[in-house]
């Protein structure tokens, strides 16, 4: 990707996002990539500023929003209108990174490794939000870390939810249906089936059990 393809992303997002204090002064602090060459290759030390910008403005986002606008339904939140220009104009930026990446890895060039970029990296700005509120929503002795550690095995080994699948609520019920009934009269193949079964069990019990009325009200969909 070259500078002048990230030049216009920004210029995307500046003409998409709202007119609030905090989205216009975050947006146009981006036009520090206005500092390169239209034909320089983007580079890591474009991307760690990038994203240290970014990162501010996600943290800024949590910390003036009432937690009642993103707690309840973090799928829908993505996908409000004032967010929406922010995480598409990170899709992009990911995209373009892995293309460079993937080129790079079959070329094997010997030039500098072309940067990357998590298009998700906000989400660990999210979870810890969640994670605070959830240590002062109650006595639970269950600890986050491990019922997201079983949440996340499960996610692994069936896939994760898809957008139309949190939004019916048949995920992950239904999807496991599916693979049962693909694998009938496959026996030997049934061993991972009963262990994402298991997982699902575990995490049933954990969070009935463990979980105070607060902290199941968080962490459902």
């Amino acid at each position: 990707m070259l500078a002048s393809t990230l030049k216009k992303y920004v210029n995307e997002l500046i003409e998409s996002v709202g007119q609030t204090q905090v989205d216009c002064e975050y947006a146009l602090r981006l036009h520090f990539v206005d500092d390169y060459q239209d034909t320089a290759p983007v580079n890591k030390e474009m991307i760690k500023e990038l994203s240290t910008i970014l990162k501010e403005f996600w943290i800024e986002i949590f910390n003036r929003l009432p937690a009642s606008t993103w707690e309840a339904d973090a799928l829908k939140w993505e996908y409000d209108a004032r967010i929406l220009p922010w995480t598409a104009f990170q899709h992009k930026v990911a995209a373009d990174c892995g293309k460079d990446q993937a080129e790079y890895a079959n070329r094997q060039s010997l030039g500098d490794e072309p940067a990357s970029f998590n298009a998700f990296f906000h989400h660990e700005i999210f979870y810890s939000k969640i994670a605070a509120l959830y240590a002062a929503a109650g006595n639970s002795q269950l600890e986050l870390t491990i019922l997201i550690g079983v949440i996340k095995t499960m996610g692994r080994r069936l896939g994760y939810t898809e957008k139309d699948e949190a939004e019916d609520h048949t995920y992950p019920l239904k999807r496991l249906d599916e693979k049962v009934v693909q694998l009938k009269g496959c026996s030997h193949l049934l061993s991972p089936v009963k262990e994402l079964i298991f997982h699902f069990a575990a995490r049933f019990y954990l969070f009935l059990r463990e979980c105070t009325p607060r902290q199941q009200a968080l962490l459902l969909p």
